[in-house]
């Protein structure tokens, strides 16, 4: 029989992320909201303006880790999952394999000023303190509280880069025009803002409340000012293909809303071009002038792109560094050439734009596949998930994760990057134990449901033999 004090929903249709299955902890939510916070609206902007130093983000952030893992016992096995510890296990090779620990030499490696193994390694923490907090909020029942904070904040940062146009603190211009509110690069700026459409449409899945609804529609339809603002061509391609991947991998279109919330975007990010170069002419301020140009050239780039036609100019010269790093591979295809090495090369003075290729270059082969390797199984393990909020943001983050390693260098120490890593890896460990805990459910019902039978076969065994009279004659 199944015991009334079982810990488990007794119907299968409750395990989706809304039935709590153990007891809030507000000091763990409170720090994961707070490490969020702190990555998602990059406080070194204003650490850096206030205080003149970072130093302020480090304890604070750190601070915040603790209190999450500490407040929850670390339970990081149960939080991170297969593809967690393999996501750090491709962490901790490339790290042995292309520093001095390991076979990649490079003896000025901990006197470098420029060295960032202490950024990849807290980085670790951010996307483990990240899983723990959110596996604990599914199972505690908070699953559309825990998306829609994450969604609300990722939108504050989006609107800083609209408010660079009116507010002087946010206008520090990325060149050409662009600008990039909180983060210190505009194409980071985009980036982040296809990682925030992606938490949009995760949180849009089971969404019931008509308020919470309008609101994320206007966030979605805020992304595309803010995306075209970050003049990021990049970023206008993987927004795009997230719609298409959205469109193609969920249930998405039989929710009106969602819908309706895609064809904003889809429709949005065409039209707010249009605008953009039809304001050409129409200002009088020289430096608004020389911003519209830029940002004109810049779009008529990326439309020769499309087109095919291809330049080192429309590129920014990312297939010459990128041939430069695969030359550094070449010379050490097994071992790699050491840590750092390709994140500024002497013969181009830049870094090689492309994670893939750094670290194929920097570790060696191994470490190139183990990389490749690691990314694609987070994709695997959200294709298979069954919790609908987690197949769609783990898929969504895998499809620009994936994208963004091909045009930036520096993903492994992305802060936004880290975090959402650590909240899917967290989703899809929340959902393998709803899904685990489901067939222990089952599996308990049938027994019971057999021992029922049983019972009852027994008791009709056991009944006494009531004599009938025979039958009389006539």
């Amino acid at each position: 029989m199944i015991s009334q004090h079982a810990t488990f929903p007794q119907t299968t249709a409750e395990l989706d992320g809304s039935t709590p299955l153990v007891r809030l902890n507000w000091i763990a939510t409170i720090g994961l909201f707070s490490l969020c916070a702190c990555m998602m609206l990059n406080v070194n902007f204003f650490t850096r303006i206030l205080f003149e130093t970072e130093q302020v983000l480090s304890i604070f952030f750190l601070f915040a880790c603790l209190t999450v893992l500490f407040a929850l016992k670390f339970p990081v096995s149960k939080s991170i999952g297969v593809v967690g510890f393999f996501w750090l296990f491709n962490i901790l090779f490339y790290l042995t394999i292309s520093t001095r620990f390991g076979l990649g030499v490079d003896r000025e490696f901990f006197t470098s000023p420029s060295s960032n193994v202490y950024r990849i390694l807290t980085a670790q923490l951010i996307t483990v303190a990240a899983a723990v907090g959110t596996r604990h909020l599914v199972l505690a029942g908070k699953t559309q509280l825990l998306l829609r904070v994450v969604y609300a904040l990722t939108l504050l940062a989006a609107s800083t880069i609209i408010l660079s146009k009116f507010i002087p603190f946010f206008q520090a211009e990325s060149g050409q025009g662009r600008v990039g509110g909180v983060f210190t690069d505009a194409n980071r700026a985009g980036h982040a803002l296809c990682y925030t459409a992606a938490f949009g449409f995760a949180s849009l899945q089971r969404e019931k409340s008509i308020f919470f609804r309008i609101v994320m529609f206007a966030g979605l339809a805020m992304l595309i000012p803010a995306l075209l603002l970050t003049n990021s061509r990049s970023s206008i391609v993987f927004m795009g293909l997230l719609v298409v991947l959205q469109l193609g991998t969920t249930s998405i279109l039989k929710q009106k809303g969602t819908a309706v919330a895609i064809l904003i975007i889809a429709a949005g990010i065409p039209v707010g071009i249009g605008f953009m170069l039809s304001q050409q002419g129409s200002h009088v301020n020289i430096r608004e002038a020389k911003q519209l140009e830029s940002q004109k050239d810049r779009l008529e780039s990326f439309f020769r792109l499309m087109r095919g036609e291809i330049s080192d100019e429309d590129t920014g010269h990312r297939f010459v560094v990128g041939m430069v790093g695969l030359r550094y591979f070449a010379s050490s295809p097994i071992i790699g050439v050491g840590f750092h090495k390709l994140t500024r090369m002497p013969e181009v003075d830049l870094g090689c734009h492309n994670t893939y290729i750094r670290v194929l270059g920097e570790g060696g082969l191994f470490c190139g596949l183990l990389y490749a390797a690691a990314i694609a199984a987070i994709g695997w393990v959200a294709w298979k998930s069954k919790m609908p909020e987690a197949r769609c943001l783990g898929l969504g983050f895998t499809a620009m994760y994936a994208c963004s390693a091909m045009v930036a260098h520096t993903l492994m120490t992305s802060r936004i990057s880290n975090i959402s890593m650590g909240i899917v890896f967290g989703l899809l460990a929340a959902a393998t134990t709803l899904q685990q805990r489901q067939e222990k459910m089952k599996r308990a019902e049938m027994n019971a449901r057999q021992m029922h039978l049983q019972a009852a076969s027994q008791q009709q065994q056991q009944r006494p033999l009531i004599p009938q009279p025979l039958p009389s004659r006539s």
